[in-house]
Parts: C-alpha cells; sequence; structure tokens
C-alpha cells in the first residue's frame, strides 16, 4: 500500500518541486566533473571538514552529491540551511533539499535513502509554509501540504504528520478542521512525538471543537511533559500545568493509568 502511495502521488509531488525553483538543480551550469566513486568523495568531505577545509569539504561533498550521494546532498542542505560553518542560504539549502526529494520520492521507507528524503519532505514543506525572501520559493500552503502529505502517508514522518495536523488545526491553507487535525497528530503522538502529543493533549481535554475527551487528553499532556526542557519547551508545560490544574482527582488517577498502559504497549 505504502508503494502504491508513494507511485501514484510521486507524479504530482515532482511537478510540485519543478515547479517551485524554476529549473531544478542548476547549481553552477557546469558540467559534472570526471567521475570518481561518490561514497569516495563523499569521505573525502568529511576528512577536509574534520581538517577544518571547509572549502575542500564542501566541493567534495558537492561532487558525491551530483553523483547520487544522497547524505551528501543532505549534509550540505542542513549545512546552509543552518548557517554550520557557511553563511545561512536557505534557497540553497531548499535546492539540495529539492534534490534529494525529487530523486527519492518513492523509496522504500526505513531504508537509508527512505529516511533522508522523507526529512527533505518535511523541509521543504517548512519552507513553503513561509516561503524563502529574495527567492523564487513563495508561501504556498498547498505546495506545503503536498510535501508534507508525502512525508506523512508514504515514509510516516511524525514531523509531517505534526504538520499535518496544525496546519488543520489552525486552518493555515486548508478549512478548519479539528477532528482530521486529531487524527494527523495521534498518528505522530504514537511515535513519540513531543509536540503532537501535547498538542493533541490539548485539544482533547479542552474539547473545543469536538467532544471532550480529559482523561485521554491529560495522559498526551503527561507524556509530552515528562520530555519537555528549558524554555523552548515552556508552552508544554504550561499547557499540562494547566490541564493538571483543571483536572479532577479522578481524571488524574486514570490519565496516569492510562500513561502507564500506553508506556507497555509502545516498547
Amino acid at each position: 500500500m505504502r508503494i502504491f502511495e508513494a507511485q501514484r502521488t510521486r507524479g504530482l509531488v515532482v511537478a510540485a518541486l519543478l515547479s517551485a525553483a524554476g529549473t531544478a538543480f542548476a547549481f553552477d551550469g557546469t558540467p559534472s566533473p570526471t567521475r570518481i566513486n561518490p561514497s569516495e568523495l563523499a569521505r573525502q568531505g568529511t576528512q577536509a571538514f574534520r581538517a577544518g577545509d571547509l572549502g575542500q569539504a564542501i566541493a567534495s561533498w558537492t561532487r558525491a552529491a551530483q553523483g547520487g550521494h544522497t547524505a551528501s546532498a543532505w549534509r550540505l542542505g542542513r549545512m546552509f540551511a543552518d548557517g554550520d560553518g557557511v553563511q545561512r542560504n536557505d534557497a540553497e539549502a531548499f535546492r539540495w533539499f529539492q534534490r534529494i526529494a525529487e530523486s527519492h520520492a518513492d523509496e522504500e521507507p526505513g531504508s537509508p535513502n527512505g529516511r533522508l528524503a522523507s526529512r527533505a519532505f518535511v523541509e521543504l514543506g517548512s519552507y513553503f509554509l513561509a516561503g524563502i525572501p529574495g527567492s523564487n520559493v513563495q508561501q504556498d500552503f498547498a505546495q506545503a501540504m503536498r510535501m508534507f502529505y508525502h512525508a506523512a502517508s508514504v515514509f510516516g514522518d511524525a514531523d509531517a504528520q505534526y504538520n499535518l495536523g496544525r496546519m488543520y488545526l489552525d486552518g493555515a491553507g486548508v478549512e478548519f478542521n479539528p477532528r482530521l487535525a486529531a487524527s494527523w497528530l495521534r498518528n505522530a503522538a504514537e511515535k513519540g512525538h513531543m509536540a503532537a502529543q501535547a498538542t493533541l493533549g490539548e485539544l482533547l481535554f479542552g474539547g473545543q471543537h469536538m467532544q471532550r475527551r480529559a482523561i485521554e487528553g491529560l495522559m498526551w499532556l503527561s507524556l509530552a511533559r515528562q520530555q519537555a526542557r528549558g524554555v523552548r519547551d515552556g508552552w508544554i508545560i504550561s499547557a499540562f500545568e494547566d490541564a493538571f490544574t483543571l483536572a479532577t482527582d479522578d481524571e488524574r488517577t486514570q490519565a496516569a493509568r492510562a500513561m502507564r498502559q500506553w508506556r507497555q504497549t509502545a516498547r
């Protein structure tokens, strides 16, 4: 079923990617250099990076990526997305993630290339949510939905499932649909995705726009709270504390029991 879904959606996804940046993979317009084993080039790039020769590392990884070495393309994409040793360049990062997604849209889920393709689709979806200033990658919720849906449905990516849930919950480019949001959030929450657990917990505990399920909601919030760390996760801590304060003693007891049972089955 996953393979069929990948084949069914790949044409639409690739067409969306091709239209996103005008022409695909026009990195420098020059022919590829004499072919060397991409794995060897990737190894040379890693050695150069460890030696502090960033220029040589990028050159080797670029040649490896052009030769089909997916991990090198991912490393370059992340480097430019994070500004890791180079000036941050989201348009350049987008092009590397685009290369991975176009080349590996129908990889086997769980395979090395499949895992990288899944992550690349999520990165592309995130770029489409906001757009990239100064580039021809504009904010496009429909494109973001396609990227997230492919990663979520074909590769089972928890981040993609969470992002789909948020889009339906926020009405971002799609009609507000809390039930569909809860469905996608649940898929991610079952995989241990902290933000999905917290968001689903808030939705179920509050019961807005859907039937209130306080015990399950508090369970998900409790699971998320146990993962929360520091200021960045402050909203999760606050959401848990608010729900815990409002919950009855019986709801707290049952939620704790449900959490123990979930942990046993999730092992």
